[in-house]
């Protein structure tokens, strides 16, 4: 595993479902994940968004396996994205979030439902079981 300069482990609720692209033969995958953070006394939570971008096989699991809601532990490194607009001359400065890896926190409201679906017996089982 290569070394980054800056680490960064969130944890956080899924915002919306992650869906898988391609662009050639690569795959990527854009995730936002969001945490509300204690506000202080009588004050409201602050919610902190986190934009990760993932490739390939963490892209691709990822993609199969998570629900807008699921919490996860996310593991990232900082990636710089400074460029210069060819046609304006103009600098911009920004940084991506790769994700390096992940684990699984609690599932969310949409997965709870997947989880009790899947183990309800069907019709087959019930009459198996008579």
């Amino acid at each position: 595993m290569r070394s980054h300069s800056f680490q960064l482990v969130a944890v956080g609720h899924v915002a919306k479902q992650p869906e898988l692209k391609q662009k050639g033969e690569h795959a990527y995958l854009n995730l936002c994940l969001v945490g509300n953070d204690y506000g202080g006394p009588d004050k409201e939570e602050i919610v902190t968004s986190l934009f990760f971008t993932a490739f390939g096989k963490t892209a691709s699991a990822l993609a199969v396996n998570v629900r807008k809601g699921d919490q996860l532990i996310i593991n990232a490194h900082i990636r710089d994205n400074r460029f210069t607009d060819s046609e304006s001359g103009e600098a911009t400065y920004a940084v991506s979030y790769i994700v390096d890896g992940f684990i699984f926190g609690a599932p969310g409201a949409e997965k709870r439902e997947e989880f009790a679906r899947s183990s309800q017996p069907t019709a087959e089982t019930k009459r198996r079981r008579a």
